[in-house]
């Protein structure tokens, strides 16, 4: 190739061909061991030469495209700080985005399914990536790996690195599926792959850089939802058996609720999630429905009772309410349903009775292994088990910021307490349980949706106290909606979903 090619291609950063080496950490500093668990370092097996990436679920690491041209005998190692140290490797099949090409920038991105599937840990965990398009991005990010230490030199680092960039607007890498940082630290020969974090999102993807410029271009992931959300199959139920038990920690979270007011005691819908508790085994609750509302982004759970019908809080009532079913990990959301809400004509936001409001949807759900109905009490005065679970996406901590993007459950005991003993209202108390971002979730107990989460009252150094909406008190208003004898209804929901629920597991 002539030097006027490689000279127009540091000038035009935008036109270069996006070659396997052409990036590393320069400066930063070395990263806290393991405190970057999502990191995957990726290696030839035959020629040795490597790349980064980033673990998005047990199944699936992404990185970029252009790592794969030259190196046909991929294999991933996880939970690595050391790379004199590397565990057992896992072998790929690669999945290149369809447009990519090695002569011509763009679409420089890739995903890797692990023939094996990882099991999480302290060391090994997930990332989030963007959900919508247009999702706001700081523009102070982080970026790592165990590229070259100089620019212009191979001086690979064999600990893992990081440094901190600033994303910029430039003319030289303006294209919307492109992210630019510019600067003396960053990417250089060896981190091609690795992950643009940006607020705890990975929101790019290593892909060239100018090495007289320093100028960093990454694969706008938010670009590529749909590629990606149509390559990652949700998972099969022999994976799901497989992955059960080994669930125990939750990815690192991406997207935070709005904070409330640190003076509010009682906090209501929007504003409650699961405290302690665990992940639950994927698709092990196939009832279970995010609401999120495509305007605030704000969030609430809820429950399938008929192929038509959510059930949820009628606090959660938003202008624009979108319903996502089949979910486990929230950063991996398939065609949102519309509806029509239909909050209890009595509810009042001033007061915290009768909460309780169906969602119409305008797509009825198709009934599978991963999305199916939960049963509702037959009768006002069925009895209810004490010992119950609940689940959602919502805080993992009591005032803290920290959703989770994974489905969590805890167990809860049913109580008796003067704060809370209207006929129209359960409740628990204990340490684990709803908190902010749970409201409109389901009490189940002995396999039936006894109750929906409605508030907390949440103290510091205390037991938490949440009371759930009684769904057999509202069997009537039910029914006036649905338009169906609720009883023959709830038969036919047990009759295609049988009480198999033990709560203790």
């Amino acid at each position: 190739m002539s030097i006027l090619w490689h000279i127009t291609c540091l000038l035009l950063l935008r036109s270069c061909t996006p070659g396997f080496f052409i990036h590393g950490i320069v400066g930063g500093r070395v990263s806290i061991p393991h405190s970057r668990p999502y990191m995957v370092y990726i290696r030839d097996n035959k020629t040795k030469q490597s790349c980064g990436g980033f673990l998005v679920r047990e199944d699936y690491v992404m990185t970029a495209a252009s790592c794969k041209p030259r190196i046909n005998h991929l294999e991933v190692f996880v939970g690595v700080h050391d790379t004199n140290f590397l565990p057992d490797g896992i072998k790929v099949d690669p999945i290149p985005h369809p447009k990519f090409s090695m002569e011509s920038a763009g679409h420089d991105i890739m995903l890797l399914q692990l023939k094996t599937p990882v099991s999480l840990s302290k060391f090994v965990r997930t990332i989030t990536f963007p959900n919508p398009e247009n999702e706001k991005i700081s523009s102070n990010c982080l970026v790592m790996g165990w590229g070259s230490k100089k620019f212009r030199e191979e001086s690979p680092s064999n600990v893992l690195k990081e440094a901190n960039v600033t994303l910029i607007d430039s003319e030289n890498c303006s294209t919307t599926d492109t992210l630019c940082s510019e600067g003396s630290t960053g990417p250089a020969l060896g981190d091609s792959g690795g992950p643009l974090v940006c607020g705890g999102v990975a929101h790019g993807i290593v892909s060239f850089s100018s090495a007289d410029h320093h100028l960093t271009a990454y694969t706008h992931i938010s670009h590529y939802l749909s590629w990606i959300y149509d390559e990652m199959k949700s998972p099969t139920q022999q994976q799901c058996n497989t992955w059960k038990g080994k669930l125990d920690l939750e990815p690192t979270p991406g997207h935070l609720t709005p904070k409330p007011d640190k003076h509010q005691v009682l906090s209501v819908s929007m504003h409650d999630g699961i405290v302690g508790g665990k992940v639950s085994v994927p698709y092990s609750r196939p009832y279970m429905v995010y609401i999120r509302d495509k305007i605030s982004k704000q969030t609430c759970g809820g429950f399938l009772v008929r192929e038509d019908y959510v059930m949820t809080a009628a606090s959660c009532k938003q202008s624009h309410l979108m319903v996502y079913l089949g979910v486990h990990y929230t950063t991996f959301l398939h065609n949102g349903i519309e509806v029509d809400p239909v909050p209890h004509p009595k509810f009042n936001m001033m007061r915290t009775d009768h909460d309780i409001m169906l969602l119409k949807l305008k797509t009825p759900a198709t009934l599978n292994k991963i999305v199916s109905i939960i049963a509702l009490p037959k009768t006002e005065k069925e009895e209810i088990s004490k010992d119950c679970l609940v689940m959602g996406w919502g805080w993992k901590k009591y005032h803290d910021e920290s959703p989770s993007n994974v489905l969590k459950e805890a167990n809860v005991t049913l109580t008796d307490s003067e704060n809370c003993g209207t006929a129209e209202t359960l409740y628990s108390e204990g340490s684990t349980g709803p908190a902010l971002g749970d409201s409109g979730g389901p009490l189940v107990c002995g396999g039936v949706a006894h109750g929906i989460v409605s508030y907390s009252k949440n103290k510091r150094n205390a037991d938490h106290l949440t009371a759930y909406t009684h769904i057999s008190h509202y069997l009537s208003w039910i029914q006036s909606i649905m338009m169906l004898d609720v009883p023959a209804m709830l038969d036919q929901v047990a009759r295609s979903n049988p009480r198999t629920f033990d709560p203790k597991t």
